[in-house]
């Protein structure tokens, strides 16, 4: 479990065959609850403390000064970059894996692996608006 991201379903299935599906799935439940709702509690708080865009980097900044607010504005850029390198990779495996078990080469890899970025890219740069628009549809339908 990361802060940045969730790692998926990996990782369950002993849950689940060690403790039975209700247990299995009780034991995700309560351990989601119990790590998420201290986060979603200060979350909400702070957030009504200092309503202004910026989160945790004008939270770190207020606590501890400008230069800590930078270091966690750098570092949490810095991790969410290393972080959305490891998408296009992801996908290029399991695409390579379905489709072609022998193996693609090097340098066409690296040509698949960079139109994945092209293309996880587009919403963002041309339907910024659109991108908006469904994360808060998203939003309201899992509140």
């Amino acid at each position: 479990y990361t802060l940045n991201s969730s790692t998926g379903p990996w990782g369950s299935e002993t849950i689940i065959s060690s403790g039975g599906p209700l247990f299995g799935l009780l034991g995700i439940l309560v351990f989601a609850i119990a790590s998420g709702l201290p986060m979603i509690l200060v979350t909400a708080e702070l957030s009504s403390m200092y309503p202004d865009d910026g989160g945790y980097s004008i939270w770190v900044a207020e606590a501890f000064g400008e230069f800590w607010g930078f270091q966690e504005s750098y570092w949490s850029w810095f991790s969410g970059l290393l972080d959305n390198c490891l998408y296009p990779v992801i996908t290029f495996r399991l695409i390579q894996a379905l489709c072609f078990p022998q193996g693609l080469g090097f340098w066409m890899g690296w040509v698949c692996k960079s139109l994945l970025c092209v293309i996880f890219s587009m919403p963002n740069v041309f339907f910024v608006n659109m991108v908006g628009h469904g994360l808060a549809g998203a939003f309201a339908v899992v509140i």
